[in-house]
């Protein structure tokens, strides 16, 4: 009777977990048909790029992809991977061996994996900094629990007869888990190595996005932000191949360390395994890229004397984004050799997670690039930062639409459009709202639709929204260079409703200014002359970027670089001038809009005290 219940509850058991599952697949389906019908297969004409565009994307960038990008993913991916099996391994054993461990452990590993990364970022730069640390700890993350569960559940499999026999023999428990128990899980382990394998590329360009410097990450962002999507495709086929050629190896190894499992089965002879081992460390040589910096004619005509440095200093500047023409100047001043005149080595990394104004409170870095929009913000909530130049002069962002969609001649125009805002709605409805008030029109609200950080140009293209705000100097010319045309509102052209505002600006900490002023001094005066060669030379600064940047569109960023040289200075009379007017003038605005809760002096948050004279001759 007991047995004929246990039957009937598994049975019933089983037809909940099917009916379940199918439910769930029907629903499932059925959503994605529903949306697959509202979308238009001519959506993905352009947007997909052919294996011909792919194999030209590699052409172009095989040497930086084979002596940079690749072996810095595969040593972060091998490393972490090494320390997740290590780690593992140990975990697996412990729990085995002492089973109150085991019921202990095993919920809080589960829970681990529930942990997305990115709400760690901040804590792995903190503690690890912007190298190889963090990268490296998010893959050991992602391999050390395969290798867990899956060792742990070879270990539990073990035949109680075979420990029974070397007990009768006399063998203590520590030498039946040595030579029974381990032995038996091998094979078990070594499914979790393999799955691993899989997990320490993905996690290693993962780990690229949280860090900083090369890999395919940064290689995959820079391309998907510089709207070369035949770069991020050929990015995404080479993370897939290194999957493959990892598991390879996994397997390879397994051939070799179980060689009792596999006698008689057809493998690769032997005599080909290292054969296929050096082809594989041969097609991706580790090198490291030299750039040689050289000198070049001061773009002020030797007007002004640079401060020099008495001693070698390092700096670190953190970008606001991918490295692009507004970022122009840090690459010329450090390509020409004026941060050497100033005795300066300069890091340039990447964002992560880690926000500028953070990194630059907490002393992490010494400078940074930020927005004022955002970064006053930060000063009132605290951080204790100093904008010591305007990178642009003027704001070069507004509104767009597609021409051929929908005209945009007013900001009225915008009134009736689905609006994709990147995710700080009260800052954008307030512009918005300011915008269209003065030129007699309302602004619902109900029309912003957040996209995040995705391509609001492709969005636009594919019906997706109407309209979006843009860096003219960035999205909008790429859109210029691709055929597409636009129509624009420029908030600098509707200062009287809207208050000019510093976007983007150069920020250092007030711990920075009081202890050493001079390597401020240094480095704010060695930019001011990078950004003076890209305003009177700005196809050879595009040529530095690109140099530094290979995975940058090269007619994109000359045609920008050409653009930007009339807006970095404009009509001020030095670079990185900063007017109280408009960051006073500003910051009223988004107290008066609600976008800040406290109004206050501005006069302390910026200073030109470290710019050099006019770079007019």
């Amino acid at each position: 009777m007991i047995r004929r219940v246990v039957e009937i509850t598994r049975s019933l058991a089983l037809v909940v977990v099917l009916g379940l599952t199918l439910l769930f697949l029907t629903g499932g389906l059925s959503q994605l048909y529903v949306e697959w019908q509202t979308f238009n297969q001519g959506d993905l004409e352009g947007l997909v790029p052919s294996v011909a565009e792919v194999r030209a994307a590699w052409d172009i960038h095989h040497e930086t992809l084979r002596e940079q990008h690749i072996p810095s993913t595969l040593w972060v991916a091998l490393t972490g991977l090494s320390i997740g099996i290590g780690v593992g391994l140990f975990l697996a054993a412990i729990m085995d061996l002492v089973p109150l461990l085991r019921w202990v452990l095993y919920p809080i590993l589960v829970i681990s994996q529930t942990i997305p990364i990115f709400a760690i970022a901040v804590l792995l730069i903190l503690v690890f900094g912007f190298g190889f640390g963090p990268k490296i700890v998010v893959v050991a993350l992602f391999s050390f629990f395969p290798v867990t569960v899956n060792t742990l559940s070879g270990l539990q499999s073990t035949d109680p007869l075979y420990t029974k026999l070397l007990r009768s023999m006399g063998a203590n428990p520590l030498q039946t888990w040595w030579k029974v128990r381990l032995p038996n899980a091998m094979p078990s382990f070594f499914s979790g190595v393999r799955i691993a394998a899989t997990y320490s590329v993905v996690g290693a360009v993962i780990g690229e996005y949280v860090g900083s410097g090369a890999g395919l990450g940064k290689f995959l962002q820079r391309s998907y932000q510089s709207f070369k999507t035949d770069q991020v495709f050929l990015a995404v086929a080479i993370i897939a191949i290194l999957s493959v050629l990892l598991v390879i190896l996994a397997t390879l190894i397994e051939i070799l360390a179980l060689r009792w499992r596999y006698i008689g089965r057809r493998f690769l002879p032997m005599k080909f395994w290292p054969l296929l081992l050096v082809i594989v460390l041969v097609a991706f040589p580790v090198s490291a890229l030299a750039q040689d910096g050289g000198t070049s004619p001061d773009p002020l005509g030797g007007a002004t004397e640079f401060p020099r440095l008495d001693e070698r200093t390092t700096v670190t500047l953190m970008l606001d984004w991918t490295p692009n023409t507004n970022h122009i100047g840090f690459y010329a001043a450090q390509a020409l050799g004026y941060y050497d005149d100033a005795n300066l080595d300069v890091n340039i990394i990447e964002p992560s997670d880690l926000l500028v104004e953070q990194a630059l409170d907490a002393e992490i870095v010494e400078f940074g690039i930020g927005f004022q929009e955002f970064s006053t913000a930060a000063m009132l909530d605290g951080a204790k930062i100093v904008s010591v130049a305007a990178i642009i002069q003027n704001n070069t962002s507004g509104f767009v639409t597609i021409a051929d969609d929908h005209s945009l001649t007013r900001p009225s125009d915008l009134a009736p459009l689905t609006y994709g805002g990147f995710g700080f709605a009260d800052l954008e409805n307030a512009i918005l709202r300011q915008l269209l008030t003065c030129d007699d029109a309302t602004w619902d609200e109900a029309n912003y639709l957040d996209i995040g950080f995705a391509d609001a140009i492709e969005l636009m293209k594919r019906n997706r929204i109407d309209s979006a705000w843009i860096f003219y100097g960035w999205q909008g010319i790429n859109a210029e260079v691709s055929g597409l045309n636009l129509d624009v509102v420029m908030l600098q052209d509707y200062g009287d409703c809207i208050p000019n505002y510093y976007t983007p600006i150069l920020l250092t900490s007030q711990a920075m200014i009081d202890e050493q002023p001079e390597v401020v001094n240094a480095f704010v005066q060695a930019t001011a002359r990078g950004y003076a060669y890209a305003i009177q030379q700005p196809d050879d600064a595009a040529d530095i970027l690109l140099d530094a940047v290979p995975e940058l569109d090269s007619e994109l960023v000359k045609t920008s670089a050409t653009w930007l040289s009339t807006q970095y200075q404009a009509d001020a009379p030095r670079w990185g001038q900063q007017d109280s007017a408009v960051w006073q003038g500003f910051t009223d605005f988004l107290y008066e809009h609600g976008i800040i809760s406290v109004a206050f002096d501005t006069s302390t948050v910026f200073t030109n005290d470290f710019l050099p004279g006019t770079v007019e001759d």
